[in-house]
């Protein structure tokens, strides 16, 4: 059984090294539940490539042992809509209580 998921590596992986291969820095991504950024943050470390993700914010709440693995892989998580972005901030004044969702994060 595989901490991070049974197929998403199987594109994680190969991201990461043609990220690698192309002389990129960083990779920032999206996830809902938490199975993406876990597999991208393994493919990130495994390639030494820092990831970024922007969980679903009630995701990011409610599943703290994703973000724990995400972040054991070296990852840095955070809750989607953030403070972070202009448009997660737009959200967050609008909505302080927006749970976020897939097209938030996107």
């Amino acid at each position: 059984v595989s901490p991070v998921g049974s197929h998403k590596p199987n594109t994680a992986v190969p991201q990461a090294y043609y990220n690698k291969e192309a002389g990129t820095k960083k990779i920032t991504t999206e996830t809902g539940a938490g199975q993406w950024g876990c597999s991208l943050a393994f493919a990130g470390q495994h390639f030494g490539i820092p990831v970024e993700v922007y969980q679903v914010k009630v995701s990011y709440e409610q599943k703290p042992y994703r973000r724990a693995l995400m972040e054991t892989y070296g990852a840095a998580c955070y809750p989607s809509p953030s403070t972070r972005t202009e448009v997660g901030k737009s959200i967050l004044k609008k909505s302080p209580d927006s749970p976020g969702s897939l097209g938030i994060a996107i």
